[in-house]
């Protein structure tokens, strides 16, 4: 059985801190437990080190010890959980980036924005590309058949992930190389192997060719097809949605090898949905 996983919760508000524990437990499913914000910083950290959640929500902005704190000063000193800051006082987007702030949402209350950022970050810890902007990961979903384009074309989208379906190797490229042209190529691909004209495998060619860093999957039923190509992972068919989102995380597992070795490369028979 699957242990739940846990989140924290580190707000002076001790009631938005209250209202963000229950949207974590009864709209996710987490366990969630509020971190005292009036504590010094070294008990902050205690208690996060101790609970070992697996996200933390916190403030931007709270005083421990009656000194003019913040929460970047908390996560500087902690980094064993994926935090999502909550905007409610002056800090840079940039320094927060800086030191492992993953996520951030404003003052206003936004349940579905919260719910999004929170559960991909507790569930595959790595939700955005980076920087002050933090723009969501870019998936290219492609494949002949609609039905399954749109089956997890709509699946991704509710886990926050911003989609493009193709339904050829050929849209696929076109599609590629209009984001690539506005310097914001896609973060990964996902293709099925068998498609009339330019299949899987040369689409796969095409794209590291273009832009080597982006994280290709091919999907296919016998894995033995794709030994020696230049994909970074095997996605077998069937599959169902839970694979996809193994898929998701290997995507970023990959991200974020690349982050200290662009040239890393998976394993030869790296199958992102754990079968053979």
């Amino acid at each position: 059985m699957t242990e739940t996983k846990k989140i924290a919760i580190v707000h002076p508000n001790s009631d938005l801190a209250e209202i963000y524990k229950d949207v974590a437990e009864k709209e996710l499913g987490y366990q969630a437990v509020v971190v005292p914000a009036q504590g010094s910083l070294e008990s902050i950290v205690e208690n996060l080190r101790r609970e070992a959640p697996a996200a933390t929500v916190i403030a931007s902005g709270f005083s421990p010890d009656g000194r003019d704190t913040t929460g970047i000063e908390v996560v500087r000193n902690f980094r064993g959980t994926n935090y999502l800051m909550v905007q409610n006082g002056l800090y840079s987007l940039a320094e927060a980036n800086e030191h492992g702030v993953k996520a951030h949402i404003g003052t206003g209350f936004d349940i579905k924005e919260f719910k999004r950022k929170l559960y991909l970050l507790a569930e595959y810890g790595l939700v955005f590309r980076g920087g002050p902007h933090q723009t969501p990961l870019k998936v290219l979903f492609v494949d002949n058949e609609p039905g399954m384009a749109e089956t997890y074309d709509a699946l991704l989208k509710r886990k926050g992930i911003l989609v493009t379906k193709a339904e050829s190797g050929e849209q696929a490229l076109g599609l590629y190389n209009t984001e690539l042209n506005k310097n914001d190529p896609f973060d990964a691909v996902i293709t099925d192997l068998n498609m009339e004209g330019l299949n899987g495998l040369q689409l796969t060619e095409r794209i590291k060719e273009l832009h080597p860093s982006t994280v290709v999957l091919v999907a296919t039923t016998n894995g033995t097809q794709l030994e020696g190509g230049m994909q970074d992972g095997v996605l077998i068919k069937p599959f169902k949605p839970k694979d996809i989102m193994y898929a998701l995380g290997a995507i970023m597992d990959v991200m974020e090898m690349r982050k200290g070795s662009p040239n890393y490369h998976p394993p030869s028979n790296f199958y992102a949905n754990n079968k053979k």
